[in-house]
């Protein structure tokens, strides 16, 4: 079975194994996003400088790299994260093909789908996440200019 994006943040957070990237499928590998596992573990206040500061070098690093990073660094933590604040979807309107190929891409819930809508439209950085995502899956140019204008 797959691994879905909360799967990869408590692999991060309690789970540490140093051979978990690894052992991943290809399809449970897609569904890592550095991005969205960096905006999770803000929801920990004490961690939010140290990834303030990892953040320039972390774009740059390739996911497995990202992974070994936090898993090593921050420690064994099964505790509850808050959600980082963000406007909600539900007064938005995100197109249903957009929903549809996020809930393909992460094997997600639309609930969960409409969550990561308000972590990646709340930056800019999130939405050049998000529009690179989309790219990948071939949408055109000026649908992409509607999301980043959402």
């Amino acid at each position: 079975m797959a691994q879905g994006l909360f799967d990869h943040l408590d692999a991060v957070k309690t789970g540490k194994d140093p051979d978990y990237w690894e052992n991943l499928s290809r399809e449970s590998k897609k569904s890592w996003s550095s991005f969205m596992i960096t905006r999770f573990l803000s929801g920990r206040l004490e961690y939010v400088p140290v990834l303030n500061e990892l953040q320039p070098c972390v774009r740059e690093m390739e996911d497995k790299h990202v992974y070994k990073l936090y898993a090593e660094l921050l420690p064994y933590d099964d505790g509850y994260y808050n959600t980082p604040p963000s406007s909600n979807t539900r007064e938005r309107s995100i197109p249903d093909w957009a929903i549809d190929l996020i809930k393909e891409r992460f094997k997600a819930s639309e609930e969960e789908v409409r969550e990561y809508f308000d972590i990646w439209l709340s930056s800019e950085d999130g939405k050049e996440e998000l529009v690179d995502i989309l790219s990948e899956y071939g949408v055109e140019r000026d649908k992409l200019k509607k999301i980043k204008k959402l």
